[in-house]
């Protein structure tokens, strides 16, 4: 059951800091700063996690994601770091936070995502409604949350969302102990 709902759970809370913090307008409140939907900016993050999805491919034909087990640490810490720096770009008047946030945040995203995606390769999971559903339940409360508390709460809440991912993926991964992947196309 508690491997269930972390796989449930894990990758809403990597959708949760998707969608609210480009688009829930309370966690720009009463800034000064243009909120990344109403400018060009959020752009940077698209580009970079694009780029990384590219590159990850082309780098690991071989080998699995998973292969690199610090990734597991690192990439929730980065997208954490990056957001803090998005969202200190709302009370600084530093121009270059908002941007190198936003590459951090965008390229160390993508590796938390591509984790994600090589966990459920690997696992060979048959709880796909219930994952969906635990997916959406988890985002649409944190939508609601980060729409309804003061900024500054919504702010923090954001930004600790990619930990709680990169979390519950550490703990997905010490619980199941070996992988089970699917035979590539290459090897068939």
């Amino acid at each position: 059951m508690k491997i269930k709902a972390l796989e449930m759970c894990g990758p809403g809370f990597f959708w949760t800091w998707c969608y609210c913090l480009w688009f829930v307008p309370n966690l720009y409140g009463e800034s000064a700063v243009t909120a990344p939907g109403e400018n060009e900016s959020w752009l940077f993050v698209l580009l970079s996690a694009a780029i990384v999805q590219f590159i990850v491919l082309l780098c690991l034909r071989k080998r699995h994601l998973s292969a690199f087990p610090l990734l597991y640490a690192i990439a929730p810490l980065l997208v954490f770091g990056g957001t803090l720096l998005i969202e200190l770009s709302r009370i600084s008047s530093i121009n270059g936070l908002y941007l190198s946030g936003s590459i951090v945040a965008g390229a160390s995203s993508a590796f938390l995502w591509h984790l994600w995606g090589d966990y459920y390769a690997s696992t060979r999971n048959d709880n796909g409604e219930g994952i969906a559903f635990g997916f959406g339940a988890t985002l649409l409360a944190s939508i609601a949350l980060t729409s309804f508390t003061p900024p500054v709460v919504s702010c923090i809440f954001v930004a600790v969302t990619p930990l709680l991912s990169g979390g519950m993926l550490i703990a997905l991964k010490r619980m199941r102990k070996h992988a089970n992947y699917p035979p590539s196309a290459s090897s068939m």
